[in-house]
């Protein structure tokens, strides 16, 4: 009966193994995969999809608050500014001389 000893031996060995196996794969698992997310490569088809889905939706943003809020309303300015006094009294000024030399013409 040399060959069922052998074969109990064998089976012992492989059920160990596989044991073995098991405690290596959950320790790599506890290890090298939870809590550290799946990494994912910058050049894949669909994040390049997306991370292009993404700037046309921040450029349509873009134009939509372009269009709302600058748009057709002009740029307001207070006329109080010193240097729109100052503009204002040059314009003036250049009316005065401008009706001055033609009528002197």
């Amino acid at each position: 009966m040399q060959v069922g000893t052998d074969t109990l031996e064998f089976q012992r060995a492989k059920k160990a193994t596989e044991i073995a196996s098991e405690k290596d794969y959950k320790r790599d698992l506890e290890t090298e995969i939870r809590g550290k997310g799946m990494q994912v490569s910058a050049e894949t088809l669909d994040v390049q999809r997306a991370k292009r889905a993404s700037e046309m939706a921040s450029q349509k943003q873009y134009k939509k608050d372009l269009e709302n809020e600058i748009k057709g309303k002009g740029m307001q300015v207070n006329v109080d500014i010193p240097d729109m006094l100052r503009a204002k009294r040059a314009s003036e000024i250049c009316s005065q001389v401008g009706k001055e030399r033609r009528s002197l013409e």
